[in-house]
């Protein structure tokens, strides 16, 4: 029951979006509500991986793993305290554009590793992938091919610009690498969460395959949107924009609490060794429950 609630949750946080735009609408006030709930969901999603990070024991692999996601979640949420501060102004004694590049820098590289290390949780507890080689293989060119298709050509345009000196576009050019990692690696995170079917550990490696693919759709529209006059019409492309930005932060939040309700779950003792995993022995009347 929990684990629906919690598949509910970040399409419920969307329609209240769009409920709160719809009585808001003049450009600023619905500028204002869906940058403030952008602010609210990332710290869900950091929250929600926190959670999952502290239910495993300390060196355990999905500790580091979810709490990566932790880290790459409260640094998205970096412009609440940014976005603020006039450009060119220092943040203990570094410009602002710098400080917030660094921030934006690590973020990505924290949350490709996140996705990295759940992609490979299955085979790090020993377990084979049911999926034959050439589906692996194909749905991993399909996933890489729209990785290129969506972000190939800005990502040269950054490059380019990047050669010619503008280093402004190195956060640029590191934020496209990692969506187009992050992208890529939606296939073997799709592969575990078929692999998982039937159980309970489908239930956050679900949620945290839709948080990715949420996080396409929203990326691939940065690259066809004119973010900036977006912002100013109010229109409703900007609230199904940012839509999808709460439903991906909303499904990873999700997915953290998901992990932590099922690795105390007696049906998880039951289908894989705990051992396996690295889960915390479950408590006694779990055992019991199952036995």
């Amino acid at each position: 029951m929990i684990n629906r609630l919690l598949v509910a949750l970040p399409v419920v946080l969307v329609a209240a979006l769009a409920g709160g735009a719809a009585v808001v609408d003049d450009p600023a006030g619905r500028d204002a509500l869906t940058t403030g709930a952008s602010y609210g969901v990332k710290l869900f999603g950091a929250a929600g991986a926190l959670a999952a990070a502290l239910a495993f024991e300390r060196g355990d692999y999905l500790r580091r793993a979810w709490g990566l996601q932790a880290l790459y979640m409260l640094l998205l949420a970096r412009d609440a305290v940014l976005r603020g501060i006039p450009a060119g102004s220092p943040v203990l004694g570094v410009q602002v554009e710098l400080v917030d590049g660094v921030v934006v820098i690590v973020a990505n590289v924290a949350g490709v590793a996140a996705a990295w290390m759940m992609a490979r949780a299955w085979a790090e507890a020993g377990f084979e992938m049911p999926a034959p080689r050439w589906q692996k293989l194909l749905v991993g060119g399909v996933a890489l091919g729209v990785a290129v298709g969506c972000m190939g050509a800005p990502l040269v345009h950054d490059i380019q610009a990047l050669a010619g000196g503008d280093l402004s576009r190195i956060k640029s050019v590191v934020s496209t690498v990692a969506d187009m990692a992050s992208t890529s690696l939606i296939a073997p995170v799709l592969l575990t969460v078929l692999a998982m079917r039937g159980g309970i550990l489908v239930w956050p490696w679900g949620m945290f395959a839709a948080s990715m693919v949420c996080w396409l759709v929203f990326d691939a529209g940065s690259l066809v949107i004119d973010v900036a006059a977006l912002r100013a019409s109010g229109s409703w492309t900007l609230v199904a924009w940012e839509g999808s930005r709460v439903l991906a932060c909303g499904f990873a939040g999700a997915a953290g609490l998901a992990q932590r309700v099922a690795i105390r779950s007696p049906q998880l003792v039951a289908e894989v060794p705990l051992d396996a995993l690295d889960v915390p022995d479950a408590p006694d009347g779990d055992k019991a429950s199952v036995e």
